[in-house]
């Protein structure tokens, strides 16, 4: 039976939806939902550039078939209403609006459409950094959907100052990690002579547990640097996979980084694949010893069913955990996978966290344990010259005990 379990992921496998507790007395700012995709049914992406010192603008990607579609009349095309609103916060810890809109889009149904994109120019307010909160609901569902994004305009040469395009194609892509067969123009906001690409092998470490000492630095090596003249955009091939640095001025040490992880990223298609994150709930010689096996189909077979006798079970552990790390990968991408980062670890293993509360540079995650004592993770955002998305996880023995649980139930058959 062991070698009969066929394990199939689907991507848009949704987390299942964290139920909330009053019992809490925290913060009442709990943005939990938007690390819990179960919690709606829409999930918009965005890209924000700076076009000049003036004007930035913020793209908004719409999943069409995830839409609410109404006909209001008999020979009227179906269409989706939805409400898009933005607020300008300085920061978290100081949360008054400076700045507010609201943008109603009609959406026609069309058969072969997947996909939305609009625009949402912003006004100039001055700042050089501030908290931009987007609020986006489908009316006619009564669904939505909240994010906050970090708006940087102190240097030129940063990340938002850069805006990777399709060919022949406005629109943005909405990703920093892109496919070795995906072409993707760069576009900067004003006319230089050249751009610089330098590429980096890929980070390959795995977070370490949270209640462990030691620290994951990677150095970055090296591979290739290169300079392109630029004309209004550039094509560049990025089939080889690593770590893509783009920069105006080399001096700098600021500017945009594309990432290649593979084909099939974010997605976690292959046995070789799926092993990988079986690290969190193995022991080192036991890892060691199923990276020796020749299949690695049946070797994560029978990891799962030894966990459980009822193959359906075994399934719908398998569900949830490479739902976690598809959407790990999806939320925590940063210079590398992001499910080998530390909030993609904790992502996995103790699940979406019951309450989430953001600052400036830091996220605490909030969980209760089985004995209904509940328990916080802090992350803080750490300066990288990749990337804006490095979270670093506040170790500590205290962790020990919840973590040891939390895999045990796994390797008993149950899901954390």
């Amino acid at each position: 039976m062991k070698n009969k379990i066929y394990i199939i992921f689907f991507l848009l496998l949704l987390v299942a939806c964290i139920p909330t507790s009053s019992t809490y007395t925290g913060s009442t700012n709990d943005v939990s939902d938007i690390y819990n995709p179960g919690s709606t049914s829409i999930h918009p992406k965005y890209e924000l550039f700076h076009e000049n010192d003036s004007v930035s603008i913020l793209y908004v990607y719409l999943y069409t078939p995830e839409l609410g579609y109404i006909t209001s009349g008999a020979n009227s095309q179906a269409r989706a209403k939805i409400k898009i609103n933005y607020k300008v916060m300085a920061s978290f810890q100081n949360k008054a609006i400076i700045d507010t809109a609201t943008k109603i889009i009609n959406i026609k149904k069309e058969k072969d459409r997947l996909s939305f994109v609009t625009k949402i120019n912003l006004k100039s307010n001055h700042l050089e950094n501030y908290i931009l909160q987007v609020f986006i609901k489908d009316i006619n569902k009564n669904r939505s959907n909240l994010e906050f994004i970090y708006v940087d305009k102190t240097d030129k040469n940063s990340s938002q100052n850069f805006l990777l395009k399709y060919p022949n194609n406005s629109n943005p892509i909405f990703n920093d990690y892109i496919a070795s067969k995906q072409k993707c123009n760069i576009e900067y906001r004003k006319p230089v002579d050249n751009l610089y690409i330098t590429r980096f092998d890929l980070d390959s470490s795995l977070s370490s547990p949270p209640f462990s000492s030691l620290k994951n630095e990677h150095r970055f090596k090296k591979d290739t640097a290169i300079s392109i003249k630029y004309e209004n955009s550039i094509n560049f091939d990025y089939s080889k996979q690593g770590v893509y640095f783009i920069q105006t001025d080399r001096e700098s040490k600021h500017g945009k980084t594309i990432i290649n992880l593979g084909d099939d990223y974010p997605l976690v298609q292959t046995s070789s694949k799926m092993l990988e994150p079986l690290q969190y709930l193995t022991t080192s010689e036991e890892f060691k010893h199923m990276l020796k096996q020749p299949n690695k189909k049946i070797v994560v077979d029978n990891f799962w069913l030894n966990t459980t006798d009822n193959i359906n079970m075994a399934k719908e552990m398998i569900r949830i955990f490479y739902s976690r790390v598809f959407y790990s990968n999806i939320l925590f991408t940063s210079y590398k996978e992001g499910w080998k980062t530390d909030r993609g670890m904790i992502y996995i293993i103790l699940g979406p966290p019951r309450y989430l509360y953001i600052g400036d540079n830091y996220e605490k995650w909030v969980y209760d344990d089985n004995d209904a004592n509940f328990f916080h993770i802090n992350f803080k955002k750490k300066k990288h010259k990749f990337t804006e998305n490095n979270f670093i996880l506040e170790r500590g023995v205290k962790y020990k005990d919840y973590w040891t649980e939390a895999v045990a139930y796994w390797r008993e058959g149950k899901i954390y």
